[in-house]
C-alpha cells in the first residue's frame, strides 16, 4: 500500500472512532471523556492535520448532524438535585450550605424571605422554639449521623400570627463530604387556579373568592377587614356565606377543602427557579458605544480608590468575604466587570473574544471616568487586562494577578496532558469540534447540575479537590458558573478562543508594571518555571499550598497582596 493510501486509510479509521465516541457521548454522558480522547488520539497520529476536520466535507456534516441533534436536548427539564429541590414544589424553598448560606432558591423564596444568593439564612425567620432543632440539622450536614429530616415552625410573619411549618432535609453531594440542607415550606400557596374552581364548583362570588383568598393566607377576620378596607362583621358575614356555599361547618373545615384543592392542583404546578442577579445587589448595566449592553457592580470600600477588577476563571468571580472585607479596610473600591458573553454583558461579534473583552473594559473605565486607575486580573482576566495596555499605555497603571492563566503560549504547554492539549487548540484548529464539546458539556452541566462542571474542571489538584469538599465556598463558585453560562455556549467557546491569543508577543512593547500572585500548585505548568520566564515588567510571587482556587484557599492573604501592589502603582503615578 503506498505511504499516501496508508495515511488516508489510517486517517479514516481515526474518523470512524472519533464520529462513534461522539456518538456514544450523545447516548451515554459517561462517555464524554471517551471522545475527547479519541480526538487527541487523532491529533497524536495526524499531528498537525489534527484540526482540519472543518475541511473535511462528511466528517464535518457528521459533526453538524450531531450538534444540530442536541438542540432541544439542551432545553430538557434539569437532572440537578439541588434545583430540582426548589423547582418541584410551588411552596418557597431554599438550598443552604453546612452552615447557612443561601445557595439557590425558587421565586416563592425569593419573595418571602427577600434573600440573595450567598446570604447567611438569619435564624429569625425561625421561630424560637425550634431554632436548636435547625442549628441541629446544620451540624447533621457537617458530620453524617442519624438525623437527616426535621419539622420546624417558622417565626410568624409581620403582624400575622401564622407560623407556617416548613421541612428540613439533608441533600447528599457526590462532589463534597458535606451535605446541603433544603429548607422547604410546608404551606401551600393560594393560586388563580384554587378561586377558579370554588368559582365553578360553589358559585362563589368574586368578591366571596377574594375573601376566601385572604382568610385562607392569613387566618385572621381582621386582617381580611383591614386588607378589604371593610369592617369585620362584614366579612364574617361573607365567609358565613361562603361555608353554606361549600358545606362546610366551620372555618376549619374551609380551610381543610382548600389546603386539599391546593395539594391536588400543587401535583401538576411547579415554581421558577430564582433568576440569576448579582448578589451584591448593586449591578448597574450601561449601553457601550456600539450598542452592546456592559453590566458592571462593586465591591470593597464604597466611597474608596478606584480599581478595575477582570475576572477570568468560570469557578470564579466576585471574591470571597474575608477578601472583600480587607478592600473595605484599606479603602479600594472594585468595580467588578462582567465579561462580553457573561451575566448580562453581550458581545460584540464584530470584535475577537479578547478584543471584546479589552473593548469593555476600556468602555467602563470611560464611563466611570477612572482612566489610569490601576487593575486587577484574576487568572484568564488578566489576558483582557495585558491586551487594553498594549493598545493603551494610559488606560490603567498597573496589573496585578491572582492566579495563573490557560494559555498555549505559556511556554510550558510540554506539561500538558495529551487530552487537555487537545481540547486548548480545538477552539483555533476545529471550531466544530469545540462547538460540539461545549453543547455536550452543557447538556451535562443540565442533568446532573453544576457539581458535575465542578468536578471536571475544578478537582484537578489535591489541594483544590480538599477545598472542595466543603460546601463553604459553594454559594460564589456556583454563582460563577451560572454568570458564565448566563446566556448559553458563547462565552465558553469565547473563553476558549482566549486561549490561542499570544499574550507574549502583546506585552513586549508593555512598559506599565504587572505583579502576578501565583499559586503553588498547577495542573498545567510549572508556576516556578512560569514565573521565572516572565518579561522584564513582570514581578511575581508564590503562595505556598495553593491551587487554581487560591483565591477561595487564601482570600485574605491575597488581598493583602494585592493591595500592596497596588499602593505601589498610585505610589509611581504620583
Amino acid at each position: 500500500m503506498a505511504d499516501d493510501d496508508r495515511y488516508t486509510a489510517d486517517r479514516r479509521t481515526l474518523d470512524l472512532q472519533l464520529l462513534t465516541s461522539v456518538y456514544e457521548a450523545v447516548r451515554e454522558d459517561d462517555a464524554f471523556a471517551a471522545m475527547a480522547q479519541a480526538w487527541t488520539a487523532r491529533f497524536d497520529a495526524i499531528g498537525d492535520t489534527f484540526g482540519e476536520v472543518d475541511d473535511d466535507p462528511l466528517l464535518a456534516q457528521e459533526i453538524e448532524r450531531v450538534t444540530g441533534m442536541l438542540g432541544d436536548d439542551l432545553e430538557t427539564r434539569t437532572g440537578d438535585p439541588l434545583q430540582r429541590a426548589v423547582e418541584e414544589i410551588p411552596s418557597a424553598a431554599l438550598i443552604l450550605t453546612a452552615t447557612g448560606r443561601v445557595i439557590m432558591m425558587n421565586q416563592p423564596a425569593e419573595q418571602r424571605f427577600d434573600l440573595v444568593r450567598g446570604a447567611q439564612i438569619p435564624e429569625a425567620i425561625i421561630d424560637a422554639a425550634y431554632v436548636g432543632d435547625y442549628r441541629a440539622m446544620l451540624r447533621s450536614a457537617h458530620v453524617a449521623n442519624n438525623r437527616s429530616r426535621a419539622i420546624v415552625r417558622l417565626a410568624a410573619e409581620g403582624e400575622e400570627d401564622r407560623r407556617p411549618l416548613a421541612e428540613i432535609s439533608l441533600l447528599p453531594s457526590l462532589g463534597t463530604s458535606e451535605s446541603y440542607v433544603a429548607l422547604r415550606v410546608l404551606d401551600l400557596p393560594w393560586s388563580d387556579a384554587i378561586g377558579d374552581i370554588l368559582v365553578e364548583s360553589f358559585a362563589l362570588t368574586k368578591a366571596e373568592s377574594d375573601v376566601a383568598r385572604r382568610f385562607f393566607i392569613t387566618r385572621d377576620v381582621d386582617h381580611v377587614a383591614a386588607q378589604r378596607d371593610a369592617s369585620p362583621d362584614t366579612v364574617r358575614s361573607q365567609l358565613k356565606a361562603i361555608l353554606a356555599k361549600t358545606d362546610c361547618h366551620s372555618r376549619h373545615e374551609l380551610i381543610d377543602l382548600i389546603t386539599l384543592t391546593a395539594a391536588r392542583l400543587a401535583v401538576s404546578v411547579k415554581s421558577e427557579l430564582a433568576e440569576w442577579r448579582d448578589p451584591l445587589l448593586r449591578e448597574k448595566v450601561i449601553t457601550r458605544p456600539g450598542g452592546a449592553q456592559l453590566a458592571y457592580t462593586w465591591m470593597g470600600a464604597k466611597n474608596g480608590r478606584p480599581v478595575i477588577y477582570s475576572p477570568g476563571h468560570s469557578l470564579t468571580f466576585l471574591l470571597p468575604g474575608p477578601a472583600d472585607a480587607v478592600f473595605r479596610k484599606a479603602g479600594l473600591k472594585l468595580f467588578v466587570i462582567s465579561r462580553p458573553g457573561c451575566g448580562l454583558s453581550e458581545p460584540d461579534y464584530n470584535l475577537t473574544s479578547l478584543e471584546d473583552q479589552a473593548a469593555a473594559i476600556g468602555d467602563l473605565i470611560s464611563h466611570l471616568d477612572i482612566r489610569g486607575a490601576p487593575a486587577i486580573g484574576c487568572q484568564n482576566g488578566i489576558l483582557a487586562l495585558l491586551s487594553l495596555a498594549a493598545n493603551d499605555a494610559g488606560a490603567v497603571s498597573g496589573i496585578v494577578s491572582s492566579g495563573m492563566f490557560w494559555n498555549k503560549h505559556n511556554g510550558t504547554a510540554q506539561n500538558l496532558g495529551r487530552q487537555a492539549y487537545g481540547i486548548m487548540h480545538l477552539a483555533s484548529r476545529s471550531p466544530l469540534l469545540m462547538n460540539l464539546f461545549i453543547r455536550l458539556g452543557l447538556r451535562s452541566v443540565r442533568k446532573k447540575g453544576v457539581e458535575w462542571y465542578i468536578e471536571h474542571s475544578g478537582k484537578e489538584l489535591p489541594v483544590d479537590a480538599t477545598m472542595l469538599e466543603t460546601t463553604t465556598h459553594m454559594p460564589l463558585i456556583r454563582h460563577a458558573v451560572q454568570h458564565m453560562f448566563f446566556q448559553g455556549q458563547d462565552a465558553v467557546f469565547r473563553e476558549f478562543q482566549i486561549v490561542n491569543e499570544n499574550w507574549r508577543a502583546i506585552v513586549a512593547d508593555t512598559a506599565i508594571p504587572v505583579h502576578m500572585v501565583l499559586p503553588q500548585y498547577d495542573p498545567i505548568q510549572n508556576t516556578a518555571d512560569f514565573g521565572d520566564s516572565l518579561p522584564g515588567n513582570f514581578t511575581h510571587e508564590i503562595i505556598p499550598g495553593t491551587g487554581t482556587l487560591m483565591l477561595y484557599q487564601q482570600p485574605a492573604l491575597v488581598a493583602q497582596r494585592i493591595i500592596a501592589a497596588v499602593a505601589d502603582y498610585t505610589d509611581r503615578k504620583k
